[in-house]
């Protein structure tokens, strides 16, 4: 009886859920298989539009600028709330905290134009670049397009990053901290062999929901650069893409310039294809489910990997029956693509399967700390 009870009061929502959620998606699936100029549905077209979407280069190159910017976006922002954290707790400077959610109190739309205006300014010329060394021109400088969104997105997602660490931190036994100081630990040392390990199923849990919140992030890349500079090889038959045309500001081009809804429709299920995939790292946190996210791995380095891949493709195969040899193949993955892209100076070398190897391997360890002592 109390069964019926929980259904019926959770009926609401979950009518409110199929109605805002899933009605749209299965709409999407199903138009996504015809031609519907301006909505109205013409014709079966099968795979047509599938095979169309991922025929275009502009697709796979946005979704390697998307999980750079996403992986640089999460990394900076980890490092920067950790470090103030950190202070945090051990100086007692708990004013910190309040002044670090500035941030997220002033609106994005508002935040990232004011931005804008003190980097680029007019035509370049702000008062960033009078104080600063390094380029500030948002319009024609890619590297510094990408970097600097990267910055404001940081920004933008440190205040939470802060508040979660600096509670989690809060919650380590204060016996552990005056041991290790009573052992002539510094602050780095307990930093990072004792604060770090303790908090690490929360920099994880974090680490995870924030690559996707960034990977799918649309306000930062196109109200600071709408989509950045273009690109060398960013000319395409489909689309044209810059320096940070992420996903979501690619998916947003479609939108304005194609009047095809079921072209449109089957770009945004292979957006939201690849936020589930990412969102499935997540739930499997915690639950180690390590076979199945080192075949995910695999397959990834099959499908999507760099020239490299015929040669780490047994070390991947090796990981699913050892486990070590994960963290292997992420550096010679990492390292060949970080060459590959110096050298050729092209971002059409970015493989993604160390970014996908590096959210699995904080999954799967089940180590609490990377590092190779402790106190």
């Amino acid at each position: 009886m109390k069964k019926n009870n929980i259904f019926f009061y959770l009926l609401p929502a979950l009518i409110l859920f199929g109605i805002v959620a899933i009605a749209p998606m299965i709409y999407a699936v199903v138009i996504s298989f015809f031609e519907a100029p301006f909505g109205k549905i013409s014709h079966f077209a099968g795979l047509s539009n599938y095979v169309s979407a991922l025929s275009d280069s502009g697709l796979s190159l946005s979704l390697r600028i998307s999980f750079l910017w996403a992986l640089l976006s999460c990394i900076s922002t980890l490092l920067a709330a950790i470090m103030s954290a950190s202070i945090i707790v051990h100086k007692k400077w708990d004013f910190l905290l309040y002044i670090s959610l500035i941030p997220w109190m002033i609106p994005p739309y508002t935040a990232i134009l004011s931005w804008r205006g003190l980097i680029h300014g007019y035509g370049g010329i702000s008062l960033m670049s009078k104080l600063l060394p390094f380029p500030t021109n948002l319009q024609f400088d890619g590297t510094a397009a990408f970097f600097w969104s990267v910055f404001i997105a940081s920004w933008l997602y440190f205040p939470i990053a802060t508040s979660t660490f600096t509670a989690a931190m809060k919650q380590i036994p204060g016996n552990l901290v005056d041991a290790a100081r009573l052992d002539g630990a510094g602050n780095l040392e307990i930093t990072l062999n004792v604060i770090i390990p303790h908090i690490r199923p929360t920099i994880t849990g974090w680490f995870l929901i924030s690559f996707v919140s960034f990977f799918r992030d649309f306000s930062v890349p196109f109200l600071l650069t709408s989509g950045g500079p273009i690109l060398r090889e960013g000319f395409t038959s489909k689309s044209i893409i810059g320096t940070t045309t992420t996903i979501g500001v690619l998916n947003y081009r479609i939108f304005r310039n194609n009047y095809d809804d079921g072209l449109i429709a089957t770009y945004s299920l292979i957006f939201a294809v690849v936020v589930i995939t990412i969102g499935i790292l997540w739930m499997t946190h915690g639950k180690r489910r390590i076979g199945s996210l080192l075949f995910l791995k695999l397959l990834c380095n099959s499908f999507a990997g760099s020239r490299l891949g015929l040669l780490t493709l047994p070390l991947d195969v090796a990981s699913l029956f050892k486990r070590n040899i994960l963290r292997l193949t992420l550096y010679v993955d990492l390292l060949y693509t970080l060459f590959q892209m110096f050298f050729h100076k092209s971002l059409l070398y970015l493989d993604i399967t160390p970014c996908v190897g590096i959210l699995v391997h904080l999954i799967t360890t089940k180590k609490y700390s990377w590092f190779s002592y402790s106190l």
